[in-house]
């Protein structure tokens, strides 16, 4: 018998996969050496970062001690029981991704404009 269907939207997967990787690259280490760190396979490491899969919390909680970032940053983007120097990089990464965000959709909504005007 299966256990209860987890509820986890798309959105919060990725975004937890997404720190997940912008930790490890800060730390500058492969998918590979992270999964020998953390003693499970680099496919797992993989998945977990391109949000296919739930990160395992006993695994998380090897990664957070051993990168010195908290369980709250992973799973809710809060940096504030980070290492300092790397609170500040990963704040300064969100934000900066977050600006090129912004200027993603300014441009497809310029694009979307310019071919409704050609096409009206």
């Amino acid at each position: 018998m299966a256990g209860p269907k987890k509820f986890r939207p798309d959105w919060w997967v990725q975004d937890v996969g997404k720190r997940i990787a912008w930790v490890r690259e800060e730390a500058g280490i492969s998918q590979t050496k992270m999964a020998e760190l953390l003693g499970c396979s680099q496919q797992t490491i993989s998945d977990y970062e391109k949000g296919l899969k739930d990160p395992d919390p006993y695994l998380m909680g090897i990664f957070c001690a051993r990168f010195k970032v908290t369980m709250e940053y992973i799973f809710r983007a809060d940096v504030s029981g980070c290492d300092p120097a790397l609170a500040r990089a990963l704040l300064l990464g969100h934000e900066e991704l977050t600006n090129m965000q912004h200027d993603m959709d300014r441009y497809m909504g310029k694009v979307l404009a310019s071919n409704t005007a050609h096409t009206a």
